[in-house]
């Protein structure tokens, strides 16, 4: 005798349950989904400009875009902390993080073809209108964050050079 097909409890496929299955790389991520570490391109220029209260970005280009870097996350995914990257160096502080060139982020094995340079003085809560407008990169590793200090830590006095360290 064949057993009736609503008799059987269907199991039913998640993203919650099943998170590798979304991070492929240009997907766009629900808030809910993002994590500490993850990368993501194509935040525009101007609204960057508008978050930042104009300090990124002075010459705001209507194509233009740069990297977004999730600091952290709110509990519930309801929110993240973020920063935007750039290839040049950020200016007027004593040390800041880049990630490496060469790495290769984790879920997607997207390979980072410059350095990128958090900027993190400049870090912003994330509106939801922005987090559809990215796509996901990958989640950076911890051994391709390195440190640059401008200034030796114990009398904060300025190098002839810079210190470059892991995080």
């Amino acid at each position: 005798m064949l057993e009736p097909p609503w008799d059987k409890k269907k199991g039913t496929l998640n993203a919650r349950g099943h998170l590798e299955r979304v991070l492929t790389e240009n997907a766009r991520l629900p808030l809910a989904f993002w994590r500490k570490r993850f990368l993501f391109f194509g935040a525009p220029d101007r609204e960057l400009h508008r978050l930042t209260a104009g300090a990124f970005s002075p010459q705001v280009d209507a194509w233009k875009t740069h990297p977004l870097y999730c600091l952290q996350t709110s509990p519930h995914g309801i929110g993240a902390q973020v920063c935007p990257c750039s290839s040049s160096r950020p200016f007027k502080v004593s040390s800041f993080r880049f990630i490496r060139k060469g790495c290769r982020l984790l879920h997607t094995g997207f390979v980072m073809d410059r350095n990128s340079h958090l900027i993190e003085n400049l870090a912003f809560p994330l509106p939801r209108s922005l987090a559809h407008q990215v796509s996901f990169k990958g989640e950076v590793p911890e051994e391709c964050l390195l440190t640059v200090s401008r200034f030796r830590p114990a009398t904060e006095e300025p190098e002839s050079g810079f210190t470059i360290s892991g995080t």
